[in-house]
């Protein structure tokens, strides 16, 4: 079999969120002498991205360094049987890299929606980094990761920075780049960030549209969309429904702040 054939078996087990098979596949390769690919790694790093797993975002880092990597995944698992599979992933980056197989774009953001999928932040972070070190592209569905990490845990301060980056880098944001970090200001600690909230959502919409996925769920339906002049991002339901939310919990806190201090 040739390397196309074997990475399109291990892409088959990838959609079908079989790890297992995934590796064995790879295995095969070993024993009859075909070097994986880059896209070897990355299809085996996406099957892991979805696979069901009853432990996520362990990162037992030095562990990891001291310890010799099993080839196959049940190996992994009797000598990591507390650790996720987030680790064997930074397992395969680092046998990847040690092959001398230089990882791309696609390898970086399957890798870092890995870290977030784990609930991971600090090895999102490091990848990212690590790409910007070795100028990586990065796309905006890697910076759109980050932004959900961070939403999904409240971290207004580091989603910020990574729109900041973003923006840097001249890559085009969209409704959900901007739902995302609506997100992280609803669910931001002690108290939602209305302010930042609101800033961001008069610079969403003086933003032009980056493709027609932000014309679906549009509030402002039935406007003529002939023009192919960039017209502004509008906001769909799921982001007033998002801003509302977060105000109501800003008058939940006021109310028992009041309560707390009348009584």
């Amino acid at each position: 079999c040739s390397l196309v054939t074997f990475n399109a078996l291990i892409g088959c087990c990838a959609q079908a969120r079989r790890v297992e098979d995934a590796v064995k596949v790879k295995d095969l390769m070993k024993e009859q002498k075909v070097k994986p690919d880059a896209l070897t790694y990355t299809a085996i790093i996406s099957a892991c991205r979805t696979a069901p797993t009853k432990r996520r975002g362990q990162n037992p880092t030095d562990k990891l360094k001291k310890a010799e990597v099993g080839s196959t995944l049940s190996s992994f698992r009797s000598t990591y049987a507390d650790s996720s599979l987030l680790l064997f992933v930074q397992s395969l980056f680092i046998e990847m890299k040690d092959a001398g197989i230089q990882p791309g774009s696609l390898t970086y953001t399957t890798l870092i929606d890995c870290a977030v999928r784990a609930k991971n932040m600090e090895y999102a972070t490091s990848l990212i980094e690590e790409m910007e070190t070795k100028n990586v592209e990065q796309a905006r569905s890697t910076f759109e990761l980050m932004l959900l990490g961070y939403s999904n845990e409240g971290s207004l301060k580091p989603a910020l920075e990574v729109f900041k980056k973003m923006k840097q880098a001249n890559i085009p944001r969209s409704l959900n780049t901007y739902n995302l970090l609506f997100n992280a200001c609803a669910r931001s600690k002690p108290v939602p960030r209305i302010n930042s909230a609101l800033g961001l959502l008069k610079e969403m919409l003086k933003e032009g549209r980056t493709g027609p996925e932000e014309a679906e769920d549009d509030l402002f339906e039935g406007e003529d969309r002939e023009s192919t002049a960039p017209s502004p991002i509008r906001p769909n339901t799921e982001t007033m429904k998002i801003l509302l939310t977060a105000c109501k919990t800003v008058r939940k806190i006021r109310r028992r702040t009041f309560a707390s201090l009348s009584g």
